[in-house]
């Protein structure tokens, strides 16, 4: 598919939803749903609210497993709440001046740098066709509570952003959903 092409149906449609397969770095493919007409600063403003009642609450959230501890929960919390208050300025002002808006809220987007479109948004629906091969992580049980946190509480774990050059077959657009066959 063209990116010129793509450019086209992104300015132009006004889908909120975009249905797409995909393959990924471990090869894994899939078929995607993601929602692009949510907005990310929003979905940032409701987690740290989330985490704020999660540490007034001492234990509110907290799911026992052996892989962390509760001490580990509170920290991967803490810090989880000062990266959404405080990103690294530095490398927000790097990801602005990479990218190129082509929707208003930004999330279709050109990456100048590598001259490849990128599709983010809310991941609504993944349905793996194909499993990848992926290497075992032994993470740190902090590393692993934040994963837990991130997945089961919070918007901004559910956000992802895709490379379109991972993606394959034509456009069409229903309603208000645009599918990439």
């Amino acid at each position: 598919m063209q990116t010129k092409q793509l450019i086209e149906a992104f300015k132009n449609a006004k889908a909120g939803y975009i249905a797409f397969p995909y393959t990924n770095k471990q090869n894994e493919t899939s078929k995607r749903t993601i929602y692009i007409g949510a907005s990310y600063e929003n979905a940032k403003q409701k987690d740290i609210d989330t985490i704020a009642n999660f540490l007034l609450a001492t234990d509110l959230g907290y799911i026992p497993n052996e892989k962390y501890t509760r001490a580990d929960w509170h920290i991967a919390l803490n810090e989880l709440l000062t990266s959404l208050k405080s990103p690294d300025q530095n490398r927000s002002q790097g990801q602005q001046d990479a990218y190129i808006s082509i929707t208003e809220n930004g999330t279709i987007k050109w990456n100048v740098e590598t001259q490849e479109l990128y599709i983010q948004g809310l991941s609504v629906k993944k349905t793996i066709t194909e499993e990848g091969e992926y290497k075992v992580v032994n993470s740190a049980p902090k590393t692993i509570a934040k994963n837990v946190i991130r997945h089961e509480y919070l918007s901004t774990g559910k956000w992802r952003t895709f490379k379109v050059t991972n993606l394959e077959g034509n456009i069409k657009i229903s309603g208000d959903t645009l599918e990439i066959e």
